[in-house]
């Protein structure tokens, strides 16, 4: 068998060292159909940072899925929930990579507690784009958007209003990735490169 730097299968693999770990949380956000969760596993997997998806954490902590909430306590319950979950995650241990709904931040104490405790990275693509990606996601799994049973807003003009709402929580971003025309892996290798520098 090669050694820890040899040619061998396992060559360089006990050469990997794991990156130190984050100082604070480090948020991601974007608008749906943005892929910032995706960008967020991608970056978790190319660092071996811990990954906290807020989203599956409140269906866990609830032992029902988004679709049983929002069907029984409406979108208040939910956010209330979400912001529960988003304190736990702020105060994990080492710090983690948070991926968040796009509406995680719409309440100023939402927002307080994120500039409190974690830097944010905002995943901004053209509507269009958000709106393709809104699709392909509602064709792949409708039930994951309970508030709207038919069909997800299917054209940028629809989606506007939703980004101007989230407009003053995106704008705190320390770090935008622009995503136009741009996989999520590659808006991955830049965020984990800023990272590094932190």
């Amino acid at each position: 068998m090669s050694g820890a730097g040899g040619a061998g299968p396992l060559g360089g693999y006990y050469g990997h060292e794991p990156p130190p770990p984050l100082r604070r949380p480090v948020c991601i956000i974007g608008l749906m159909g943005a892929e910032a969760h995706a960008v967020a596993y991608c970056a978790a997997s190319l660092t071996g940072h811990p990954l906290v998806e807020l989203d599956a954490q409140v269906e866990h902590a609830a032992g029902r899925s988004l679709a049983a909430l929002y069907a029984t306590e409406g979108p208040g319950g939910w956010r209330a929930r979400e912001l529960e979950a988003l304190r736990r995650a702020l105060r994990a241990s080492p710090p983690p990579l948070v991926s968040l709904g796009d509406g995680a931040l719409l309440s100023a104490e939402a927002r307080a507690l994120r500039r409190a405790a974690a830097a944010l990275v905002y995943v901004r693509r053209p509507l269009a784009e958000c709106a393709e990606g809104l699709a392909r996601a509602h064709a792949r799994a409708p039930r994951r958007f309970p508030f709207w049973p038919r069909q997800p807003p299917s054209s940028p003009d629809a989606l506007a209003p939703l980004l101007a709402a989230r407009a003053v929580a995106y704008e705190e971003a320390e770090l935008v990735l622009e995503g136009a025309g741009r996989g999520a892996l590659e808006l991955a290798g830049e965020l984990v490169e800023w990272l590094e520098t932190r």
